[in-house]
């Protein structure tokens, strides 16, 4: 299955890789409903916003081995 990503930015604009403020990851199971969510995203100030990002980014910042299983740290958003 493939998924699509996108991060929303609460905070300005910081990295992924940043320890401090680190946008939300929000995983999708279509490319139109990511594309939705990016195109449609209302920010409430302007430190908000919402952009397309990789799965190589998805997978080196958000997520970790565990038991050589991999995992997602509890920001992301899964979109069912």
């Amino acid at each position: 299955m493939r998924y699509y990503y996108a991060l929303e930015q609460t905070t300005g604009n910081i990295s992924p890789f940043s320890g401090y403020g680190k946008p939300a990851l929000h995983i999708f199971y279509s490319k139109k409903e990511r594309d939705n969510f990016v195109n449609n995203y209302e920010p409430s100030d302007i430190n908000h916003s919402a952009s397309v990002t990789t799965s190589k980014i998805a997978y080196e910042a958000y997520s970790k081995i565990v038991d050589g299983v991999r995992e997602f740290e509890p920001q992301v958003v899964k979109h069912d």
